[in-house]
């Protein structure tokens, strides 16, 4: 829900079907990342960070993280994605992926339509 708001329906469509990995630098052009920092900085960077946001006040922090989401529409979509996920795990397409992961094999989806 909350990716194809941010990135556009067809960025977030092509990152769920396609699976691919997105680099730092295309994270940060989507909007998905606040920034890219080198790999060798990236422990201190992220623990001064957290140093900083754990010396604000708790409750505002809190409050700020929560009135920036619909919590209702959330919870309410995360339903719905479970029902799907669910659904899925009985269905003859997982009963593929999952044979052909225990058989060291490639999936074959061409019977599903």
């Amino acid at each position: 829900m909350l990716l194809p708001l941010r990135i556009g329906h067809v960025r977030a469509f092509e990152m769920f079907v396609l699976g691919e990995p997105v680099n730092a630098e295309r994270a940060v052009s989507w909007g998905i990342a606040n920034r890219a920092v080198p790999p060798s900085e990236l422990h201190s960077i992220a623990r001064a960070t957290a140093v900083s946001i754990a010396a604000r006040a708790p409750a505002s922090v809190v409050a700020t993280k929560s009135l920036m989401r619909d919590q209702s529409v959330m919870l309410a979509r995360m339903s719905e994605e479970t029902g799907h996920f669910v659904r899925q795990l009985k269905s003859a397409e997982f009963k593929e992926a999952f044979s052909a992961f225990s058989e060291r094999r490639a999936p074959d989806f061409s019977k599903f339509g």
